[in-house]
């Protein structure tokens, strides 16, 4: 397992898996880490169109108020100030299929995709070792906005934000949302 980087209350990984069975994968504590990023599967991009995220800061634990920082950062995960964090960028993908994210946290964390939630963890939230999958189709060169969201208010939180590669469509019907 490799750390990123770190924020105060915040550690950050994200993970690559291979493709194969998703329910199997899915159980696997063990997973490759690597940042998101572009690749051949899809293209990341801030709102100036650099490939790099939106990156933003707050004093508040609940991203309140005006940001400490707002900024370009290459990946998720950047040093920082504050007790919360919010990363965007638009997720355009090469090729359709299905796309599973995954989070892992502790403290409140969520992961959106075009403005709606796919995976969410409340402030009580616990269990580092929980994983939580979404299972999202996506269209060729269909742009969506991407938002990891991170809410420490206890400043002792920790978050794992992972981009997991593309799957094919799979014969057992619709992806769900887990």
């Amino acid at each position: 397992m490799s750390i990123l980087r770190l924020c105060p209350g915040l550690l950050l990984l994200v993970a690559l898996l291979a493709p194969g069975d998703l329910h199997a994968a899915a159980a696997e504590p063990r997973l490759g880490f690597a940042p998101i990023a572009s690749g051949p599967l899809a293209e990341i991009n801030a709102r100036d169109g650099d490939a790099m995220f939106n990156a933003e800061f707050s004093a508040q634990p609940d991203l309140t108020g005006a940001p400490l920082v707002n900024g370009l950062d290459p990946q998720v995960g950047a040093t920082g100030p504050g007790q919360s964090a919010r990363w965007s960028a638009t997720l355009t993908p090469k090729r359709f299929g299905v796309y599973p994210l995954a989070l892992r946290s502790v403290d409140a964390a969520v992961v959106k995709l075009g403005g709606q939630p796919l995976l969410r963890h409340d402030a009580a939230h616990s269990d580092f070792a929980t994983c939580s999958i979404a299972r999202v189709p996506l269209a060729v060169n269909k742009p969506d906005e991407l938002v990891v969201e991170f809410l420490d208010p206890g400043g002792q939180g920790r978050l794992s934000s992972q981009n997991l590669l593309l799957v094919p469509p799979s014969s057992r019907g619709r992806p769900q949302v887990v």
